[in-house]
């Protein structure tokens, strides 16, 4: 996978180039415009770096990894320089370029980054609410490079001191799913670490093919509002 070098260092490294992707979308830039002047760099050539989906501390934080988790922070944890007023056009701007490639889709799948999944147009303080476009975009891309991820193994880092695979690392695609109405455990290829017992991690490819949830998502307006009010998930 190629990766821009930005996102490759140390933990704190990484968080601080993260913040100059923001100044210059907020001074006009695209994500195209800023990523395009950094080089790419091959994961294949450092195998024992992980990719990051989850923002937890670890003694991990102090190598080269691909830190992915913290590019949803500045939106947020309240940067100042975000408002009420430019978010979602900045929210919406960094989801359309993240989704066409696959280290920009792991940006999405940060199993906290549970801000790509709102909008403005998501009633305030409806509980398993979630903006329609938002998640045909994380489901979309997700299942567009889904073998890609299983490919990967387990490189995929969610806190404490070792990787799982893509399913096992907690992503966001899972919460997306749940909170459309859709059995996440169907197709199960692999299982969460949890107590007293693991619950499976299924097939988010396979599920969205057979249930056509994107394209559902995309065009379906009965499904769309259900999903704005937070009718479809299962209580």
């Amino acid at each position: 996978m190629l990766i821009p070098s930005p996102l490759f260092g140390p933990y704190k490294k990484v968080s601080a180039e993260i913040k100059k992707l923001y100044t210059a979308v907020l001074k006009g830039k695209t994500p195209e415009d800023y990523f395009s002047q950094f080089t790419l760099i091959d994961s294949d050539r450092h195998p024992e770096s992980f990719f990051w989906l989850d923002r937890a501390w670890a003694g991990l934080g102090g190598a080269d990894h691909f830190v992915l988790s913290p590019v949803f922070e500045p939106m947020f944890f309240k940067d100042k320089r975000i408002t009420a007023e430019n978010r979602w056009t900045i929210k919406r701007l960094l989801m359309n370029y993240f989704a066409r490639s696959p280290w920009g889709t792991l940006v999405l799948n940060a199993n906290q980054g549970y801000i790509w999944t709102d909008s403005e147009l998501v009633p305030r303080g409806v509980s398993y609410s979630i903006c329609p476009d938002s998640a045909a975009t994380i489901l979309g891309s997700t299942c567009a490079h889904w073998d890609e991820f299983l490919a990967e193994g387990n490189r995929f880092f969610r806190g404490g001191y070792d990787a799982k695979s893509f399913p096992g690392s907690y992503p966001l695609c899972y919460f997306v799913l749940a909170v459309c109405g859709f059995d996440t455990s169907e197709f199960p290829v692999e299982y969460f670490e949890a107590i007293p017992a693991p619950p499976p991690a299924g097939n988010v490819k396979l599920i969205c093919e057979k249930y056509d949830i994107v394209n559902r998502l995309k065009t379906d307006e009965n499904f769309r509002e259900k999903a704005r009010r937070g009718l479809l998930a299962k209580k």
